[in-house]
């Protein structure tokens, strides 16, 4: 779905992503992760990362603002055998 959100923002340069304001004091960063096993050509394994900055309310389960600040997706570089591993290795490249 992020891929197909992306691709509408390329072809229509009217459409922005919003950042949104959050106070100094409550603002926190995180990452997160996805990956699938062998579903790219040739048996290779997929992964994305992203980088947001949201309100600390999350932490607390609550709705909170959260902007994306960075955004990747791509062929994971490594051989790996198991979907396990395809989301270790996409979740150790989003921390880094």
């Amino acid at each position: 779905d992020l891929n197909k959100a992306v691709e509408t923002l390329r072809k229509r340069p009217d459409l922005s992503l919003k950042i949104h304001s959050i106070p100094l004091c409550d603002l926190r960063f995180g990452c997160v992760s996805d990956a699938s096993f062998a579903n790219a050509a040739e048996n290779c394994s997929q992964g994305s990362q992203g980088v947001i900055a949201y309100h600390r309310d999350l932490l607390e389960g609550r709705t909170a603002k959260c902007s994306l600040l960075h955004w990747r997706s791509g062929k994971i570089q490594q051989v790996v055998n198991s979907t396990l591993a395809a989301e270790t290795r996409s979740l150790s490249t989003a921390i880094a």
